[in-house]
């Protein structure tokens, strides 16, 4: 069943509140909005290759190149060889990057009992099951 109009206009209200508070979260940890999309997705992922996560991102590979280094230097990940393919590095987070991580998804809660959160989970529930 697909989504209501107001089932819609809700989402993209979540959408923007969300992103308001992870665009702040994100700036005070001294990220990039990309240093974190790249390490959401390392983590999502296990043992997921640098190409892998160019494609999830939808970035190019020269582009992800220069976040995961920066990433590496700053140890928040590890580049290993690949068990499959000898040629390949797999990626992985460290302690502190998982820290890292955690801190910028911190405290936010994007369906607040007061805004009817409960109905906006079950919206957003179903939007996921169509999508």
């Amino acid at each position: 069943m697909p989504l209501t109009a107001s089932e819609t206009v809700a989402l993209y209200v979540l959408a923007l509140r969300l992103a308001r508070r992870l665009a702040i979260r994100i700036e005070q940890t001294g990220m990039s909005t990309g240093d974190v999309e790249t390490l959401a997705v390392i983590d999502a992922n296990p043992n997921i290759t640098p190409t892998e996560v160019a494609t999830a991102l939808d970035r190019a590979t020269p582009t992800i190149s220069h976040v995961l280094t920066r990433l590496d230097n700053a140890g928040l990940i590890t580049r290993t060889v690949s068990a499959r393919d000898k040629r390949a590095r797999v990626l992985a987070l460290t302690p502190a990057g998982r820290t890292a991580l955690a801190h910028a998804f911190a405290d936010l809660d994007p369906l607040p009992a007061r805004a009817g959160g409960a109905q906006l989970l079950t919206t957003v529930r179903r939007a996921a099951t169509h999508a």
